[in-house]
């Protein structure tokens, strides 16, 4: 069940990054057609992913992480969830870049906090992790990803208080790298 989460998660950024178009130019930006913004301007929470399996029972892996050594695919499993974190939260910023959702400077500032949160947790999960890593290409690829993660938590903070501007240019990037600049999720198949 967390694979579908995350594989939802997931494929809402892959929708999310063809609807931005990339444009770090927000001067214009109206709300999408069908966004949903609620009455008190504030951004609509996720809920909580679902357990893994009914009856504590661990979902079988499936595509690249079924060739992995069970410890490694508990490693894969784990990070799921932090990996989750920073999908949603980079959503949220940039759907109150982009007008999609209101609450102006403060949301920004809260939801840049945000993700600055899960990006930590996310390197430091995998950090804790890596010497226990079995395969070599895992180990390497969290390797690769803890510095991506370190170099992308640099930048965001290079990137001070401009939120329409220099910070949306990070967090637009992190959007369109999480597949394509992160190894870990190949690895470990998503």
């Amino acid at each position: 069940m967390r694979r579908l989460v995350v594989s939802a998660v997931l494929g809402v950024a892959v929708l999310a990054t063809a609807a931005c178009g990339g444009n770090p130019t927000r001067n214009d930006a109206a709300p999408s057609p069908g966004a949903v913004v609620t009455s008190a301007g504030t951004v609509p929470g996720a809920t909580a992913p679902a357990s893994a399996a009914p009856s504590g029972q661990a979902a079988a892996p499936s595509g690249a992480a079924a060739r992995l050594p069970a410890s490694d695919q508990a490693i894969c499993s784990g990070r799921a969830e932090a990996y989750a974190a920073i999908t949603t939260h980079d959503l949220r910023y940039l759907g109150l870049v982009d007008g999609r959702y209101q609450g102006g400077e403060p949301a920004k500032r809260d939801e840049l906090a945000k993700l600055k949160q899960a990006l930590g947790d996310y390197r430091d999960h995998l950090a804790r992790r890596v010497g226990a890593a079995v395969d070599k290409q895992l180990a390497g690829a969290m390797r690769a990803d803890i510095v991506y993660v370190n170099k992308r938590l640099t930048e965001l903070k290079a990137a001070g208080t401009d939120y329409d501007g220099k910070v949306f240019r990070v967090a637009d990037a992190i959007n369109k790298g999480m597949a394509r600049d992160q190894r870990v999720p190949g690895v470990c198949g998503r």
